[in-house]
């Protein structure tokens, strides 16, 4: 098999060229068609001077086009650089300067748009999103394994972003580390919110059908026009982040619907809750319910089904539960510090090591997990583990591990200890979601810490802020705020965006 991981692709429309690959709103494209799409846009790409290791930025919504677009630069050996749509131009501008593409392609509003930005502006290739050239045959690029297929960037606002470099040999490894998830169950018919999961589809062969909503806009997310898709195509699988997949099932629930085809349901990104987890299954209750642990530089970490989950319910003292550990990576737990770790040898890397049940770092490796930054030295030393040539990813994510049984406590760097008092956020988070059906938190603002919990009801804070002070005579000296809307992550709008929700408590409390 060929090196090129746009190879898989191939496979799969040889196997089923009729099969409905993509659906996107009134227009669908068979598995043949769209490799025959992919061809002409290779050759494209080729004759408007695109070759081999080039890179280019692709600013494409999702999709057919912007799985036709990528299928070919990864069939012509050359780099697809993936920006948020939501970045700023601050933000652009310095993901640009890392990236120094070579090729801009984007819908003519925004190729002219980015000739006002010094960045974009020096890129010298410009290319249309919808030209291709009549060719049906082109023949796959070779590569090799460590050739880079893929670039995006972190969705964090401050500092130099990360761009994590994925090669043609990753993503076939991640790839197969994911397979044996989606293919669970038997479903050909799959709607995915996550866009690198589509790409995954595409090389199992599965028909794709793109989620009616903007992922720029999850404010404007409509249950009922998602279950109506779901219902429409008789949809068997659904991919997802929680906040998609709870919305939908809480829908569900209200008007007493069933899908009666759906068969799998998976969603990761971000922490599922025991009660969350309850909601989802009540509501998908004949499915496969799969919650994957993960990063950008390491999917799938752990796994478990949504029953397991229900199964650790009266167990919270050990972290959320995110199910045992994937057999294609190794893991470790090390003692937390923001410092960098140096080259270590496997005896003195097992010495640091944590037992189980203690919490530290979690951290991991194995061929799905990413080695390497691009352009970015700094990022590579702070979040990389070399042990006797093998690399190790800290993740950043606090966590314990019990019988090969994975606990999380949530980030690091949010962990607050004060007055001899340890306050994990997951498990604050938690007790606040399984005891009251409450989305909220805790913070540290310079010295002292702040519960923060998503409500408009007055009642429910006093209620909240007696409980805890009853349960801790600590909490006497904790604030307790009450905000209308916590801010979440832009990609899954699912987790909490700590650094956003501090800086709008100290703005909003000046004085505090």
């Amino acid at each position: 098999m060929s090196n090129n991981i746009s190879s898989l692709f191939f496979i799969a429309a040889d196997k089923f060229p009729e099969r409905i690959a993509i659906i996107e709103n009134n227009r669908s494209i068979a598995y043949k068609s769209l490799q025959q799409k992919v061809n002409q846009t290779s050759t494209y790409f080729i004759k408007k001077g695109i070759v081999k290791g080039d890179r280019v930025l692709v600013f494409v919504p999702m999709g057919i086009d912007l799985y036709r677009i990528v299928l070919a630069l990864f069939n012509i050996g050359a780099t697809a650089v993936f920006l948020d749509e939501w970045v700023n131009k601050g933000r652009l501008e310095i993901c640009c300067k890392i990236a120094s593409c070579k090729g801009f392609i984007a819908p003519l509003k925004i190729r002219f748009l980015s000739l006002f930005l010094a960045e974009t502006r020096k890129i010298s290739i410009r290319l249309s999103s919808t030209k291709i050239i009549d060719n049906n045959i082109f023949n796959c690029v070779d590569v090799d394994e460590n050739d880079v297929a893929l670039i995006t960037f972190t969705t964090g606002s401050t500092g130099i972003p990360k761009a994590t470099k994925r090669t043609h040999q990753f993503l076939k490894y991640q790839f197969a580390a994911l397979e044996p998830i989606m293919n669970k169950v038997d479903s050909e018919v799959s709607m995915t919110m996550l866009p690198i999961v589509l790409f995954m589809n595409l090389g199992l062969g599965k028909t794709s059908v793109i989620a009616d909503f903007k992922t720029t806009k999850p404010h404007e997310f409509n249950a009922s026009t998602i279950f109506n898709q779901l219902n429409h195509f008789q949809i068997q699988e659904l991919i997802a982040s929680p906040f998609y997949i709870l919305e939908l099932a809480k829908y569900m629930q209200t008007k007493n619907l069933k899908l009666n085809t759906m068969k799998q349901v998976i969603t990761g990104g971000a922490p599922v809750f025991p009660l969350d987890a309850i909601t989802i299954s009540n509501s998908f209750h004949e499915t496969n319910f799969t919650i994957i642990y993960g990063s950008t530089e390491a999917e799938p970490i752990s796994k478990c089904n949504g029953h397991q989950l229900f199964q650790e319910f009266n167990n919270l003292s050990h972290g959320l539960f995110v199910g045992e550990v994937d057999a294609n990576c190794d893991l470790a737990i090390l003692p937390i510090h923001e410092e960098e770790i140096s080259a270590l040898n496997e005896s003195d890397f097992e010495k640091i090591k944590l037992p189980e049940n203690e919490v530290g770092e979690i951290c991991v490796t194995g061929n799905h997990v990413l080695i390497d930054y691009f352009n970015n030295h700094e990022a590579i030393k702070k979040n990389k583990i070399n042990v006797n040539g093998k690399t190790w990813h800290r993740t950043g994510d606090a966590g314990c591990v019990q019988n090969n049984k994975l606990y999380l406590y949530g980030r690091c760097k949010q962990i607050i200890s004060w007055q001899g008092k340890i306050f994990y956020p997951f498990l604050f988070e938690s007790d606040l979601r399984n005891t009251y059906n409450i989305f909220g938190t805790i913070i540290y603002n310079t010295n002292n810490p702040v519960v923060v919990i998503e409500s408009k009801n007055e009642v429910i804070l006093k209620k909240i802020n007696l409980d805890f002070i009853n349960h801790d005579i600590i909490f006497k000296n904790i604030e307790f705020v009450m905000f209308s809307k916590i801010p979440r992550d832009k990609r899954h709008h699912s987790k909490i965006d700590y650094d956003e929700l501090l800086l709008i408590y100290q703005s909003k409390y000046k004085d505090s």
